[in-house]
């Protein structure tokens, strides 16, 4: 590794995330939002991550990095952290950067007081975690996605810069009787099952994405827009009222132009409950390592909003 040296992420050097963004995913993303994406402080902790650079050319070769945020476990707050963006330039990728980053990544981290690391691994990444991180996949997400007859015009937005000012501003003003203002606490956090708080800092800290509390039918959802309509999480309600709050969402749905309304969730949860009604697929595989051994990793629970790209 001598061709390589690692550096801890701070706000100076951001930038070279913007670099690896480029590089490895064909994306541009802007200072300002990488900033509010690693504005981690509230919860205690940030910037617990490491970049490889080149030695010889001086240019970030790779990053893997995790979120700090705040879980609770029977009513006890802890610190925890999501895995987070993974990336290495293709010109120096087979030269287990990826493998050397995230060791000294969750060494940073139990030095930094956070007791376990999860996150929701995609193809690509799985096997490096699993086999080589010594990750457990304990659980796998439920997906639901419930089709809407309708235009796609979200999807058209998504894919055509111009047409999404314009729809942007449709969007508007369809959903401005139903934003709300209420936070919705995580419905997955149950005694004996943990997960992450979802309180005034974690809705904050979530405004780096364009997501947004609406109510529908009296009940207040966590959404966000992007080609389909995703829900994060909801409020618990009385399932008896299921039928008025489908119809209701589904026409929301329909107004919307989303010709699917997404929900990523647990077994078990009060969401699996609710969209009993629709065919499931399987989900993303949650999995975690376990840093301080003081709570049992495996109890606790995830929803779509948890995710970083939420």
């Amino acid at each position: 590794m001598e061709e390589y040296r690692f550096e801890r992420l701070t706000a100076n050097t951001l930038h070279h995330l913007q670099y690896l963004y480029l590089h490895c995913f064909k994306t541009h993303v802007s200072i300002e939002y990488l900033t509010q994406k690693y504005a981690t402080q509230n919860f205690g902790k940030d910037y617990v991550g490491y970049l490889a650079f080149h030695n010889a050319t001086n240019e970030a070769a790779a990053y893997y990095g995790v979120f700090p945020l705040v879980c609770e476990y029977n009513g006890e707050k802890l610190l925890a952290a999501q895995s987070g963006d993974t990336m290495t330039h293709p010109s120096h990728q087979g030269k287990r950067l990826f493998i050397t980053l995230a060791k000294k990544t969750y060494e940073l981290a139990k030095e930094e007081g956070l007791h376990f690391v999860f996150g929701m691994p995609n193809k690509n990444s799985y096997h490096g975690f699993v086999t080589k991180l010594s990750w457990i996949h304990y659980e796998t997400m439920i997906n639901y996605k419930i089709r809407v007859m309708t235009l796609p015009l979200s999807e058209l937005a998504k894919r055509v810069k111009i047409f999404k000012l314009f729809y942007g501003i449709y969007q508007k003003m369809i959903l401005f009787l139903y934003v709300s203002n209420k936070i919705v606490p995580n419905s997955l956090i149950e005694p004996n099952i943990g997960g992450v708080v979802h309180d005034a800092d974690f809705y904050q800290y979530k405004k780096y994405t364009d997501n947004m509390c609406i109510t529908v039918a009296g009940v207040t959802l966590w959404v966000k827009n992007e080609g389909f309509f995703c829900v994060g999480d909801m409020e618990k309600f009385d399932l008896k009222q299921a039928d008025e709050f489908w119809k209701k969402l589904r026409r929301l749905a329909f107004w919307l132009g989303c010709t699917k309304i997404f929900f990523s969730t647990t077994k078990g949860s009060f969401v699996e409950k609710v969209c009993s009604r629709y065919p499931s697929s399987e989900g993303l595989p949650i999995g975690v390592i376990n840093l301080s051994g003081k709570y049992p990793v495996e109890q606790f629970k995830y929803s779509l909003a948890d995710l970083d790209t939420f």
